[in-house]
């Protein structure tokens, strides 16, 4: 139920914001990027920096489709945070790089605390789809 309602609520918050894209891969701007020194999610998730631009590795876990991207669920060995993108070619299993500004969402349900930090996905530096078993 979290979960969902988090989604949700990632839909009003994204809708009118404009998002940038990546750069593209095998480029010299993106293999450049990709020596980027990232940051762990249990660090990101403890400095409530909110509007801190981050770097964050992972690989994407649980998503859920918008009008306009998807939100899905990045996982480090510390932690993990959702993002929001416009990067609808995302998969569960995929490792990505990407660059992101911190936000944090409050949402009050019956009377408690149920906000949490998530990322809008500013660029994706990196991105290494799923090995798909055959």
């Amino acid at each position: 139920m979290k979960v969902l309602v988090s989604a949700l609520a990632f839909v009003g918050l994204v809708a009118c914001n404009p998002m940038t894209e990546s750069a593209p891969e095998g480029s010299a701007l993106g293999v450049a990027q990709a020596l980027v020194q990232t940051d762990s999610i249990q660090d990101v998730l403890k400095s409530s920096r909110q509007g801190a631009i981050v770097h964050l590795k992972g690989r994407v876990k649980n998503r859920v489709p918008l009008l306009e991207g998807i939100v899905y669920e990045l996982q480090d060995e510390t932690g993990s945070i959702w993002v929001v993108t416009r990067e609808a070619s995302l998969n569960q299993g995929d490792e990505v790089v990407i660059q992101g500004k911190l936000h944090y969402q409050s949402i009050q349900l019956h009377g408690k605390e149920q906000g949490s930090a998530y990322v809008e996905q500013q660029e994706q530096i990196q991105h290494t789809p799923a090995v798909q078993s055959q």
